[in-house]
């Protein structure tokens, strides 16, 4: 039995962990357990957590396939022998005396079923931007809770576990707003509280849970208080409307929001250095070189602004000077943007794709040659392996080649499938194929396997013809139609993102041209072959898919290893992997892919 059991939810953490886990070990209150739950991580997080516990007794590490937050959650709560439970996130730092100072608190106030604490909140680096300020009374924490507003900092807060079974503890399908929901019922079996002193250090980045799924948040804490007004029998109608949280959405807004907070707060060497790695990834325009301006002043410029706000005169002194320089800076980089869209111009486009391809090619030791008038052909070195690609010029093939050959963006599974199978790969389905860039890169690795490539566009099914009669692949069967639920008549679509070849998508049209392929269809295909690796890149297409259960479920059962491009302009990532998931498979992303593997391979 410990006084405390520390549950702590681990995912590809690695840049952070180290520090984490050391805040922990480093408390003055000792009587402490430590059960890391590591979900599926595929960084070098579990080996980290495995090297303390070599170290530590006292640190229980639980290896568990991706399955998200609120289950490990529960998981680490009916291992955890504590009195109390104390929660910590893996990127964030617990200050010595938190432990010892909150089982002091609840120690002496029975009444309250959970204490939280003020915070630091700090950046990707470590360096201080801000305070975390919260009520430290009950009233007042149930009250803002009661208006959608959480008062108690999830990670910094312990609770009694014996309240935690009483409540049964977190809800999975309040994720990510499972701690708003968790508070609300605690309240109603006990009291809440923070400690006034700051106990945290709580990293801000751009992949915090409230940032991320910031929709999905916004709609499960809605849901989770109109559950508690009917719980507390307060009338429906006054349920208040939660507002989606108004983040930033690139790492130099971000960076621009941590130098204002940072300058507030009066931690001007961490506003310089937001300042100026916000405007190194922005756009040079008049507010970005007025952010610069602001972070690297420091107090003075802090003190400047909030002076001129206030006064009139210095408005004029200060701000219109200012803001006339800046603007004319803005149109003399406009003019120059406009000079180079001249030039550019004048350029013909042929010409223009040719030198963008011919340096990458260069860079990585290939060549380009001109077979014919408005097509290229890359001449590239994968896998020891010469390999030839037919493009158009005018097109998005240079794209497509420059993910699939440059910036391999299909390497990661191949690199699993090599580690993780005993098996040789006999087959693979190439679902939007495209021109069969895709499949001229797994067949350089997979040189055995046979290849069923599925693409819709007449146009691009004969350049895929063309290459894989170049590369001299044997075992490619190609088949003009859209990957389906169900066979049926498919119509073209152009009217997704971009609109070029590689955008395609089909839709279901009881008059289209295109011929739908059922999952049913498919598996015939494929006789008594395991599909050793389906590729799907189907333009949003892999919704109306996973979402047929009896079907999709048929198809899971003979893969083995699976990389789809998640369109998130249909559905999302997370919907995707759950379906993964309940079928056997554990799944991570890598850039805009989903990766998966049967989970017997782990």
């Amino acid at each position: 039995m410990y006084k405390v059991s520390v549950i702590m939810p681990v995912w590809n953490s690695e840049r952070y962990l180290a520090e984490a886990v050391d805040s922990v070990l480093n408390q003055t209150l000792k009587d402490f357990e430590l059960i890391a739950l590591d979900d599926g991580s595929t960084d070098k997080s579990l080996q980290i957590l495995h090297d303390f516990a070599k170290q530590d007794s006292r640190i229980k590490v639980i290896a568990s396939e991706h399955q998200g937050y609120s289950p490990l959650l529960n998981l680490g709560l009916s291992m955890a022998k504590g009195e109390y439970i104390a929660r910590m996130d893996s990127d964030d730092v617990c200050f010595p005396e938190r432990f010892e100072k909150q089982v002091k608190f609840l120690d002496e106030h029975p009444d309250y079923v959970a204490v939280g604490s003020q915070a630091l909140r700090i950046d990707p680096e470590g360096d201080p931007i801000g305070y975390a300020k919260f009520p430290t009374d009950h009233e007042n924490i149930d009250a803002s809770q009661i208006e959608g507003q959480g008062k108690i900092m999830h990670p910094a807060s312990m609770i009694r576990n014996d309240a935690l079974i009483k409540v049964d503890g977190y809800r999975p399908e309040f994720e990510p707003g499972e701690d708003f929901d968790l508070f609300l019922r605690l309240a109603e079996v006990g009291k809440l509280a923070n400690s006034s002193e700051t106990l945290l250090k709580y990293r801000m980045h751009c992949k915090n849970v409230t940032v991320t799924k910031k929709e999905r948040h916004q709609r499960v804490k809605q849901k989770a208080l109109e559950e508690a007004y009917q719980r507390r029998t307060f009338n429906q109608d006054t349920v208040p409307v939660i507002k989606i949280n108004d983040s930033p959405s690139n790492q130099s807004d971000f960076r621009f929001l941590w130098m204002h907070t940072a300058l507030s707060s009066g931690f001007y060497s961490s506003a310089r250095k937001n300042a100026w790695i916000g405007f190194k990834s922005a756009s040079i325009t008049q507010n970005s070189i007025k952010n610069l301006v602001l972070g690297l002043g420091g107090a003075e410029a802090f003190a400047v602004k909030n002076m001129y706000n206030k006064k009139p005169i210095f408005s004029i002194i200060i701000e219109r000077p200012l803001s006339l320089f800046l603007g004319f800076i803005g149109r003399l980089l406009d003019y120059l943007k406009a000079a180079i869209d001249r030039i550019r111009s004048k350029i013909p486009k042929e010409a223009y794709t040719l030198a963008l391809l011919n340096s990458f090619l260069i860079w990585n030791k290939g060549k380009l040659e001109r077979p014919k008038k408005g097509f290229f052909r890359a001449i590239f070195n994968e896998n020891n392996k010469d390999i030839y690609i037919n493009i158009r010029s005018q097109s998005s093939d240079i794209m497509t080649f420059a993910e699939v050959l440059i910036a391999k963006e299909y390497f990661p599974v191949v690199e699993l499938i090599t580690k993780k199978s005993d098996k040789d790969i006999h087959l693979i389905i190439d679902a939007g194929a495209n021109i069969g860039i895709s499949s001229v890169f797994f067949k350089a690795y997979f040189p055995d396997a046979s290849v069923i490539c599925i693409e819709p566009d007449t146009e691009n099914i004969a350049l895929l013809k063309e290459n894989i009669s170049d590369n001299k692949l044997t075992n490619c069967k190609v088949i003009q139609g859209g990957l389906w639920y169900k066979d049926c008549q498919l119509g073209l679509l152009h009217d997704f993102r971009d609109g070029l070849s590689w955008s395609i998508r089909v839709a279901e049209q009881a008059d289209g041209t295109i011929k739908g392929i059922g999952i049913l269809s498919l598996l015939e295909w494929c006789g008594n072959k395991r599909i050793g690796l389906l590729k799907i890149d189907i333009e949003g297409s892999e919704f109306n898919i996973f979402r047929q259960s009896e079907v999709i479920s048929k198809l899971l059962a003979k893969t083995d290893f699976l990389v789809a491009e998640i369109h998130q302009e249909f559905g999302s990532c997370t919907e995707i992997q759950s379906i993964l998931f309940e079928n056997g498979f554990f799944s991570f992303e890598s850039g805009n892919l989903l990766i998966a593997s049967r989970l017997k391979h782990y």
